[in-house]
């Protein structure tokens, strides 16, 4: 049997609600770049138009999908990565503990993964924010730092674009001082893209807004491409907790839990949030889903089954519908993901996981 132990009800003071249950006993203008679009086969096409929905009770297509993509491919656990501008070993390690801002980009137009190529990148970008601070004087860090290197590598297999602006520390530091990182990433694919055109369609960002915003002006410019902020649906905050909700880092599983937006007309009370034992809520998906293993495919519909099971499960507990509310965030042991593009892993066993199923996402997204 299930029972609720507490939940703090709204006061004029109050401004957010919890709710703990207990373990159970028993997508701006496109540029021409997004030309390279017409590469996706029309089947995908209807696929990303059903996908569309809103929560909690979307219109579901009858398509199926994995809970995650298997990739086959070797990813190193080394840290750093070879000279400037060379074919790099990628550390997922890097990713970890780490707040990243998602960006979606159309297909880039002339983009190259050569190294010379990468180096002159290197180059030009380091002139574009040397102009940028001299005409404008944009405070990049602390006592108007100026940056000094510019680093952009790629990994052997073409997925993968690193790019950091760094600057000098002061005498007795062995290391630059990283002012933004920007991970450029493709899943593995069959899209069949013009030979003018590369693919890397997920950007996580760290760094400044200034310093973000004039990386993307530069990057559209060069490369007559798109980057918008990745907006994450409540469907895809659900799928996410589906793939992930019996995942864990190796330590003490961490409760899933769900931040919920307050209606407008609610006074006293901002956000609720709800959290949830991860094994429960990992029962109550297999009860669903018919299958522990992650590489089962699944349906929309049970996706959508397993929100209206959470909602049912609240409302039972506490007479308030979930549908009634807009989902902000999830978090779960290995992630934690904002509808506003806000994302950070805890674990970099996962991170392809969730960097693939953000990467379809957001091609599908462009089609919309």
């Amino acid at each position: 049997m299930i029972t609720p132990t507490s939940i703090t009800h709204a006061t004029p003071e109050a401004q957010t609600m919890t709710a703990q249950i207990t373990p159970i006993q028993t997508r701006p203008e496109r540029g021409e770049g997004s030309k390279g679009l017409t590469w996706l086969s029309e089947k995908r096409r209807r696929t990303a138009r059903s996908l569309q929905s809103s929560f909690p009770y979307p219109k579901t297509p009858a398509g199926t999908r994995p809970l995650h993509s298997t990739l086959h491919r070797q990813h190193s656990t080394k840290t750093g990565h070879q000279a400037n501008n060379r074919d790099c070993e990628f550390s997922w390690q890097g990713l970890v503990n780490k707040t990243w801002h998602v960006y979606k980009l159309s297909p880039m137009h002339l983009f190259s993964f050569e190294p010379d190529s990468l180096k002159i990148y290197s180059k030009h970008l380091a002139a574009h924010f040397e102009a940028v601070m001299n005409n404008t004087a944009v405070d990049v860090g602390e006592n108007n730092d100026r940056i000094e290197n510019v680093k952009i590598s790629a990994t052997d297999s073409k997925d993968i674009v690193e790019l950091q602006l760094c600057q000098k520390q002061k005498q007795g530091s062995n290391s630059d001082r990283v002012l933004l990182s920007a991970i450029f990433f493709c899943p593995k694919t069959d899209a069949d893209l013009p030979n003018a055109f590369t693919l890397l369609p997920l950007l996580l960002i760290k760094g400044s807004l200034k310093l973000i915003g004039n990386l993307i002006a530069w990057w559209q410019a060069q490369f007559d491409t798109c980057i918008t902020k990745f907006i994450i649906s409540p469907l895809q905050l659900m799928w996410l907790v589906a793939m992930l909700a019996g995942s864990t880092t190796g330590q003490r599983s961490k409760p899933v839990e769900f931040l919920f937006k307050m209606p407008e007309d609610v006074r006293g009370l901002s956000t609720l949030t709800f959290c949830i034992n991860a094994d429960d809520c990992q029962r109550i998906w297999q009860s669903i889903h018919g299958s522990s293993n992650p590489d089962d495919l699944c349906t929309s519909e049970q996706v959508v089954s397993f929100i209206s099971a959470m909602d049912e499960h609240f409302y039972h507990h506490f007479g308030v519908r979930l549908q009634a509310l807009h989902l902000c965030s999830v978090g779960t042991a290995v992630v934690h993901v904002s509808n506003d593009g806000r994302l950070k892993i805890y674990s970099a066993d996962h991170a392809i996981r969730i960097l693939t199923y953000l990467a379809e996402e957001a091609m599908k997204q462009d089609l919309l």
